[in-house]
C-alpha cells in the first residue's frame, strides 16, 4: 500500500541499529484512559511484546505492496495482532478498554477477510494514492497516520494513539455492515456499498500520499 512522503525510511533504517520498541508502552498509549495505568511491563509479557512488533512489521510490508489483495491481508494481519497482544496481556486486568480494542479488531479482520466469487476485495476498497474503504468506512487518513508514526520511528506513544484511532473506525456505532452480516454465502451480489463514514475537520491532520 502505501507511499508516504519518505519511500526510502525502510532502506535507511536497514542500515542502522533497530532500536527497542516497547509493545507494553504502545498498548498503555492505545488504552488512553485511566486504565492506561494497568498496562505495565511486567503485564505484558517479551514473547507477546516481540511476536506483536514482528507481526506488525510483516503486516506493514505486505500493505506496502500496494495492491488489493495485500491490503486485505495485511490489514487482517493487523487486526489479528492486535487480538494476539490483547488475549496475551491478559496479566493487566480485565480492562474495558482491552475488550473494546479486541472488538475492532475482529470487526476490522471480519471486513478485511471477506471472500466473494466476484473478487478478494468485496469489503475492501483501494486506490492507491487515491482511496481506502473498508466496509465502506473511510480509513485512509488513519491508516497513513498509523504507517507514518511506525514508519518514521515516533514512538511508543505517537503509534499507540494512531492504533487506537485507526481502530476506532471499527468500533460497534460506526456506520457500515455489522461483522454478522458479512460474506453470508459466497453466490451473494455484492451490495451497494454503505454511506462512507466521514471525519470531522482537525480529526486526522495528516495528508496521506497512498
Amino acid at each position: 500500500l502505501v507511499l508516504f512522503a519518505c519511500l526510502r525510511c525502510s532502506d535507511a533504517a536497514g542500515d542502522e541499529e533497530e532500536e527497542p520498541f516497547a509493545a507494553h508502552a504502545m498498548l498503555r498509549a492505545a488504552v488512553g484512559s485511566r486504565e492506561a495505568e494497568a498496562v505495565t511491563k511486567d503485564c505484558v509479557p517479551a514473547a507477546v511484546a516481540g511476536a506483536w512488533k514482528l507481526g506488525f512489521q510483516a503486516a506493514v510490508d505486505t500493505v506496502m505492496q500496494k495492491t488489493k489483495r495485500t491490503m486485505q491481508l495485511g490489514l487482517a494481519s493487523i487486526a489479528q495482532g492486535v487480538t494476539t497482544l490483547v488475549d496475551g496481556s491478559k496479566g493487566c486486568g480485565d480492562l474495558a478498554a482491552f475488550h473494546a480494542l479486541a472488538g475492532q479488531a475482529k470487526r476490522l479482520q471480519v471486513l478485511a477477510s471477506t471472500r466473494s466469487l466476484a473478487g478478494l476485495d468485496a469489503k475492501v476498497k483501494y486506490e492507491p494514492l487515491k482511496a481506502l474503504t473498508v466496509g465502506g468506512i473511510d480509513v485512509h487518513l488513519e491508516l497513513n497516520a498509523l504507517l507514518v508514526a511506525w514508519q518514521m520511528k515516533r514512538g511508543e506513544e505517537e503509534v499507540g494513539k494512531a492504533l487506537a484511532q485507526f481502530l476506532d473506525d471499527f468500533s460497534e456505532d460506526k456506520e457500515g455492515p455489522p461483522p454478522g452480516a458479512v460474506g453470508m454465502s459466497p453466490q451473494e451480489e455484492e451490495p451497494p456499498p454503505p454511506p462512507t463514514v466521514t471525519h470531522p475537520p482537525g480529526a486526522v491532520q495528516r495528508t496521506p500520499t497512498f
